[in-house]
């Protein structure tokens, strides 16, 4: 269930922001990460990329 406006404005008086992103930097300097994403990249795109062609140079204007 979703916060009311004055639960967040509670909730958000409590919070040391400097601190926080202090904290968020060092996990980026030392590496650790929240999340990782990875993309699949279909074989067409692999093989661009490897030519270092631009998709405007093998696709031209229809």
């Amino acid at each position: 269930m979703p916060m009311t406006e004055k639960e967040l404005k509670e909730r958000d008086a409590k919070r040391d922001l400097g601190a926080e992103l202090l904290e968020s930097v060092a996990q980026m300097k030392s590496g650790r990460a929240g999340r990782i994403h990875k993309v699949e990249i279909s074989p067409v795109t692999a093989a661009r990329l490897k030519s270092g062609l631009s998709q405007s140079l093998i696709l031209p204007d229809c």
